[in-house]
C-alpha cells in the first residue's frame, strides 16, 4: 500500500503528491489530494479550502462606523472565496467577555440575523468558513475552519439629551460666538448646529454632523435680533431616532441668542451748569456712543437717601426735565443708563439693566 501523506508541520493546502508518492507544491487554497494505492485501486479524496472571507460584506474596524443601536436588527453577511461550496459558522464575543458564544453552527447560509443585545459596547464577531468537502485546515478547542475573520461591531445607546451654552452671553454683529454642546446617554456623540434668524422660518445649517461639540459662529453680516440655535445630537452608530426633512437626531436642544448693538459709553450733563437754586427746573441730558438706537433711563438720588428715584424710564430721547419745587437744598446725584434698542443690557442690578452708565453730583442751594 502506497500512502502519500504530509510531513509533520506541513500545511495541507500547500502540497500535493504524484503517482510516485512525492510531495509537490501547489497553489495555496486550491486543492489537497491524498493518493492511496490499495490493491492497485486508486482512491482519490479531493478537498477544497476557503481562503478569503469578509463578514458584513467587507472587513472594517470598529472605528469605521460599523454598529447599531441596542435592539436593532443586524444582518451579518459573509462571503468566502476559493471554495465552491462554502459553509459558514458564526461566533460572538460580548464586550468584556473572554468566552466566545456560538451564534449558529456550520450551514450553507452566508447570512445570520441578530437582534443587537441590550448591553452596549464593542462586540467581536468571528465568522468561520470551510468548504463542504473540507474538514477544516485549522483546529481549535471550538472547532475547525479553512478561513475566518473577526471584526468588531459596536452596539450603542442613543443620546438621551443635549445641553447648549454660548459665549459671550450676547454679542454685536461681527463677533465670533462659540456655541458648545454636551450630550448625555451616548458614548460616541456627534453634533449638528442650526440657526434660525429673527423673523424667518428657514433654518440655516451652521455646522454639519461631526464629533466636535463646539461651533464657532462668525456673525459678520448678520442683523441684530434674537436667533434660535438648535443643536442636534446622535450617537455615531445611531441613524437617529427622530427624522425630519432636515435630517435625523437622537436628542436636540433649542436656545435663544441675541445679536445686539451695545452702547459703549454715555455722557451726562445738567443744565443750568454747576448748581441751581431749589425750585428751579433742571434739564438732564445724555449722549451714548457706539449704539445705533440708544435708549436712556434717568435717575436721581436725594441728599441723605439710599433710594434712587426714577426721573424717566427708558426711552429714545436723550434728555429729561425735573422741577425741583419743594425739594430741599443739598447735593443730589443724577444717573443715566443707556442701552441699544436691540440690547437687553449687558449689566444688571436690582433696578434693571444697561449697557453703559454715568453719575453726576449736582447741588441745589
Amino acid at each position: 500500500m502506497l500512502i502519500c501523506r504530509f510531513p509533520p508541520g506541513a500545511a495541507r493546502n500547500w502540497h500535493r503528491c504524484n503517482s510516485a508518492g512525492r510531495l509537490l507544491p501547489c497553489i495555496r487554497g486550491r486543492f489537497i489530494v491524498d493518493l492511496i494505492l490499495v490493491r492497485l485501486l486508486f482512491v482519490i479524496v479531493v478537498s477544497v479550502t476557503c481562503y478569503v472571507i469578509a463578514p458584513f460584506g467587507r472587513s472594517q474596524p470598529v472605528d469605521a462606523g460599523i454598529g447599531a443601536l441596542v435592539g436593532a436588527a443586524v444582518t451579518v453577511t459573509a462571503a468566502a472565496t476559493g471554495c465552491p461550496n462554502p459553509r459558514y459558522e458564526f461566533w460572538l464575543l460580548p464586550p468584556g467577555s473572554s468566552t466566545w458564544l456560538l451564534a449558529r453552527g456550520y450551514s450553507a447560509s452566508a447570512v445570520f440575523s441578530w437582534k443587537a443585545w441590550a448591553t452596549a459596547g464593542a462586540y467581536s464577531w468571528s465568522v468561520w468558513a470551510r468548504d463542504a468537502s473540507s474538514l477544516g485546515t485549522t483546529s481549535t478547542s471550538l472547532g475547525t475552519w479553512d478561513a475566518y475573520t473577526a471584526p468588531q461591531y459596536v452596539v450603542a445607546t442613543p443620546c438621551s439629551s443635549v445641553s447648549v451654552s454660548a459665549a459671550p452671553a450676547m454679542a454685536p454683529p461681527g463677533a465670533t460666538v462659540v456655541i458648545s454642546a454636551a450630550a448625555i446617554g451616548c458614548a460616541h456623540p456627534l453634533f449638528e448646529f442650526f440657526l434660525l434668524p429673527p423673523g424667518s422660518s428657514t433654518w440655516l445649517l451652521g455646522q454639519a454632523y461631526g464629533s466636535s461639540a463646539t461651533y464657532s459662529w462668525n456673525t459678520a453680516g448678520y442683523a441684530t435680533g434674537a436667533y434660535q440655535i438648535s443643536v442636534w445630537a446622535r450617537d455615531a452608530y445611531s441613524p437617529g431616532t427622530t427624522t425630519t426633512t432636515l435630517g435625523t437626531w437622537d436628542a436636540y436642544k433649542n436656545v435663544t441668542y441675541s445679536l445686539v448693538t451695545q452702547c459703549s459709553s454715555v455722557t451726562l450733563g445738567v443744565s443750568p451748569a454747576g448748581s441751581a437754586k431749589a425750585g428751579s427746573t433742571l434739564t438732564v441730558t445724555a449722549a451714548a456712543s457706539a449704539c445705533a438706537n440708544p435708549q436712556y433711563a434717568f435717575w436721581v438720588l436725594p441728599p441723605g437717601s439710599s433710594t434712587w428715584l426714577v426721573l424717566r424710564a427708558y426711552g429714545s430721547g436723550g434728555s429729561a426735565t425735573w422741577n425741583t419745587a419743594g425739594e430741599p437744598a443739598g447735593t443730589y446725584r443724577f444717573a443715566v443708563w443707556a442701552r441699544d434698542a436691540s440690547s437687553p443690557g449687558t449689566t444688571s442690578n436690582a433696578l434693571g439693566s444697561f449697557d453703559a452708565s454715568n453719575l453726576l453730583a449736582y447741588p441745589l442751594t
